[in-house]
């Protein structure tokens, strides 16, 4: 009784054992950080166009996160350094994933989707009360998965955007 039709050739086996960390590395792609930045990064994906609006929002939420000593202490209890979201906002239900939370080579990384219908609105005059609202309720929805799934406890209130 033979259990293999195929011998394996050594020199095939060793060129896939040289090529394995290379292919691993491309398909894990480590999301690129900025040196000395803080805590916390927020990254869009979309297959639409975000309105800026929004992307601003967000950015001014980071911000204001990174500088309260509350969400400080609260990702302290992560014992990682930092935190990289990534917000998808896809149009198209079959590139939406469920939340996906991970810890990588001293960091976490979580990616979520969120409702892109919300953010589509936002492209007309004057909602940017309404921006930061949408853009706090992201935010807040995908910190809750991250204090869920380390176990952090509750997330502290969000700092109020001026």
């Amino acid at each position: 009784m033979r259990l293999h039709e195929r011998e394996w050739d050594y020199e095939e086996a060793i060129l896939l054992e040289q090529a394995a960390p290379e292919v691993l590395g491309f398909l894990q792609a480590l999301p690129e950080l900025p040196e000395g930045a803080g805590w916390l990064d927020v990254s869009l994906g979309s297959d639409f166009t975000i309105p800026p609006i929004y992307e601003k929002s967000v950015e001014r939420l980071v911000d204001l996160l990174e500088d309260s000593p509350e969400w400080s202490r609260w990702w302290e209890a992560a014992e990682s350094p930092r935190l990289f979201i990534i917000l998808g906002l896809m149009k198209s239900a079959e590139l939406r994933e469920p939340p996906r939370l991970r810890r990588r080579h001293g960091f976490v990384e979580v990616s979520m989707s969120i409702d892109p219908q919300r953010i589509r609105r936002l492209r007309l005059p004057g909602k940017a009360g309404q921006a930061a609202e949408v853009a706090g309720d992201d935010l807040a929805t995908c910190l809750k998965h991250v204090s869920d799934a380390l176990s952090l406890g509750e997330i502290p209130s969000f700092p109020q955007t001026a």
